[in-house]
């Protein structure tokens, strides 16, 4: 969704003997009024992330996901991200098989989760963690109520911190106590 936001400049004309006011001019600017919170662990699964075709997919579901941050992945949401990918970048699209690998590498890293449930095949939750479209009350609810219930939903990119070092854990595992008589 877009907005005209007016806006008033005043240009003024310098010369050496004396400074001219001229008339101020209203214009008005387009401005997108529509917004997505990206959080910064989404930098920890970004690092999971394998192609540049990935990050662009992903900006383009954050386009299109709904408030509930879900997004239905059809032919017509690929169809639109071919469009939109050659439009902006005047080149050929990337390949159905580029598309998918990306849509593929997004679900591994836990940037989404596909559903199966009633919404159907194709749909897919973005991780809340990561990001989020309506009010920071309403995603504070959701993660509240998500890590209450036992079994996560959704994969908190902060526990990759948490993870051992897996050097220790290789030396803890393999270390030898001496042997005595």
């Amino acid at each position: 969704m877009s907005h005209n936001m007016p806006f008033t400049r005043t240009a003024k004309l310098t010369t050496k003997k004396e400074r001219i006011s001229i008339d101020r001019v209203t214009e008005s600017i387009e401005v997108d009024v529509d917004f997505t919170q990206i959080y910064n662990c989404f930098s920890l699964l970004s690092f999971r992330l394998t192609s540049g075709t990935s990050f662009q997919l992903f900006f383009f579901i954050l386009k299109n996901m709904d408030k509930n941050n879900i997004v239905s992945i059809d032919r017509d949401f690929r169809d639109r991200f071919f469009s939109l990918y050659k439009l902006v970048s005047g080149k050929k699209p990337v390949t159905e098989q580029s598309f998918y690998n990306a849509l593929r590498d997004l679900v591994n890293a836990e940037v989404v989760k596909p559903l199966n449930d009633k919404k159907g095949r194709g749909t897919y939750f973005i991780n809340p963690y990561a990001v989020w479209k309506a009010d920071k009350d309403q995603r504070m609810s959701y993660l509240k109520e998500d890590a209450g219930c036992g079994e996560t939903y959704a994969f908190n990119p902060m526990a990759l911190l948490e993870a051992p070092d897996p050097e220790k854990v290789i030396e803890e595992t393999i270390s030898v106590e001496p042997y005595e008589d």
